[in-house]
C-alpha cells in the first residue's frame, strides 16, 4: 500500500509541478525516481503474487508469477486470462442467461 501511495503522490506532484508537460530528472534527483518505477512495478507484482500463491496454498517464487505479472502489466489483453481465476479464488459464478431454469 505504501509503494502504490508513493508512486500515485509522484505522479501527482509532477503533474502539478509541470502544469502536464512532463519533467526529466538529472543527477541526484534521478535517485528517487528509481524508486518511484520500483514502487510502480512492485505495485502491479504483487497482486501477480498474490493470485498465484493463493491458488497454490503456498509462498511463490518470483518465475512461478512472472506470467501473471506480464498479464497485469498488458490488462486490456491480459484481463482475459486473468478474470475467470479471480472468479474462482473469490469463489464467483456467473449464470448463463441464455438457460432456462
Amino acid at each position: 500500500m505504501i509503494n502504490i501511495f508513493i508512486w500515485f503522490l509522484a505522479i501527482v506532484a509532477i503533474v502539478i509541478l509541470s502544469d502536464g508537460k512532463g519533467m526529466t530528472f538529472n543527477g541526484l534527483a534521478a535517485i528517487p525516481v528509481f524508486y518511484v518505477v520500483y514502487a510502480f512495478f512492485y505495485s502491479l507484482a504483487f497482486p501477480a503474487k498474490m493470485l498465484k500463491s493463493i491458488e497454490k496454498d503456498s509462498d511463490v517464487t518470483f518465475g512461478e508469477y512472472f506470467g501473471d505479472f506480464l498479464m497485469i502489466v498488458i490488462l486490456p489483453i491480459g484481463i482475459w486470462f486473468l478474470q475467470p481465476r479471480v472468479n474462482k479464488v473469490v469463489g464467483i459464478q456467473y449464470v448463463d442467461s441464455n438457460k432456462v431454469l
